[in-house]
């Protein structure tokens, strides 16, 4: 079981909503959602430049989304109505994956680095 942790007042702590027993591909664990996003290799209207898809922080409009990227993602948890997402076409220099928050209320996905730059804004 993955436990999702986040900030509390008293240090780290652990919602009930972020704890999934399921890690997994998203297009495997949530097919009807992924199915809503193009696949691999499919044509796509217009992906997103490099120079506005690699801005992180309060700069970042979430969509600028690489939507060809969605399936491809590892789902690793739940909260707020969306998905903790990790994506494999892009790493840090370290070799973490990018982290994204995906949400049915935002019109992309909130980006991060790291899935730690990600916990650190939940």
């Amino acid at each position: 079981m993955l436990i999702i942790p986040t900030a509390g007042p008293h240090g780290m702590s652990a919602p009930a909503d972020t704890v999934t027993s399921h890690v997994g591909w998203f297009r495997d664990l949530e097919p009807e959602t992924a199915a809503l996003w193009p696949s691999p290799g499919e044509p796509v209207s217009l992906s997103v430049p490099d120079e506005l898809y690699f801005v992180y922080g309060a700069e970042q409009d979430c969509v600028d989304l690489r939507e060809e990227y969605v399936r491809d993602t590892l789902l690793v948890g739940y909260g707020d109505d969306g998905e903790f997402l990790l994506n494999p076409h892009v790493r840090t220099a370290d070799g973490e994956w990018e982290a994204w928050f995906l949400a049915p209320w935002l019109p992309g996905a909130d980006r991060h680095r790291s899935f730690w730059d990600l916990m650190r804004t939940q």
